[in-house]
């Protein structure tokens, strides 16, 4: 990860955030960006999930994109915005200059087009915030981000059985999990949370990644791409066994990852 926290380095850093959905996703990564980031950044929604993004990006540069010196991804975006919806502001967004692009996608192992090769060249591949872009994943989608209780957010406080929360092959492909996470998680406005209760927010959801990593319910220590790859990995294998993995979500990790001294989880 290259992004960094220096004020002066800041000034000069504009980043491109690049989001599955159109509301929920980019409402979230506003407010992020609102309480945490002191740099340029703009929020694009993909519209699409991350399967449609692998195609967009073999029938652009070939089966083997990861080895095509002359990749670009805002190009192939581009190409894509102009063929589909060609929205101007859209276009205009990726026709921009920026210092780090990151990917926020949902797990989507219900897609049809899913596989573990798929994902996991994925994974390896958007490595980089500055050379490729940095991916980061929710397990299963996004509303795991809002999957802590709802007392537990609001008081700021420790969710005490948040590390065995899981979600199911039946929550994914029954289409329930959005339900379920509004049921059991919280309804508090992601516009009105304080600072704090989104520091609790990311705690959590960084000890449950490092609880299935290393088996350990402690904040990371690491974010770097190697971590979140073993985290993908041990969350399929579980799910290959189980028909079930964890939930939990990456999305907020380039916080910590961004300002390790800043922040206070």
């Amino acid at each position: 990860m290259n992004l960094v926290n220096s004020e002066p380095a800041a000034k000069e850093q504009k980043i491109l955030i690049i989001v599955e959905g159109a509301r929920k996703e980019v409402r979230l990564l506003e407010k992020l960006s609102e309480l945490y980031l002191v740099v340029n950044k703009q929020v694009v929604s993909y519209g699409a999930n991350i399967y449609d993004l692998y195609s967009v990006l073999e029938s652009y540069f070939g089966e083997e994109f990861e080895n095509d010196e002359s990749f670009d991804l805002l190009l192939a975006l581009r190409e894509r915005e102009c063929a589909g919806r060609n929205d101007p502001e859209q276009k205009k967004l990726l026709e921009g200059k920026y210092s780090d692009i990151l990917l926020i996608f949902d797990f989507e192992r219900q897609d049809h087009r899913f596989t573990e090769e798929k994902i996991r060249k994925l994974m390896k591949f958007f490595n980089d915030s500055i050379e490729t872009g940095r991916l980061y994943l929710n397990y299963p989608m996004v509303e795991a981000f809002y999957h802590l209780p709802q007392n537990a957010v609001q008081n700021c406080c420790a969710a005490q059985d948040f590390y065995n929360c899981r979600f199911t092959e039946a929550d994914i492909c029954g289409h329930t999990y959005k339900q379920r996470a509004a049921i059991e998680g919280n309804s508090l406005n992601v516009s009105d949370l304080t600072k704090a209760q989104m520091n609790n927010i990311i705690a959590h959801h960084s000890k449950k990644a490092n609880f299935i990593i290393k088996g350990k319910y402690s904040l990371c220590s690491d974010y770097c791409q190697e971590e979140m790859l073993k985290l993908l990995d041990m969350q399929l294998e579980d799910y290959n066994r189980n028909q079930a993995a964890y939930v939990v979500s990456t999305c907020t990790f380039f916080i910590p990852e961004m300002y390790p001294n800043d922040i206070v989880l």
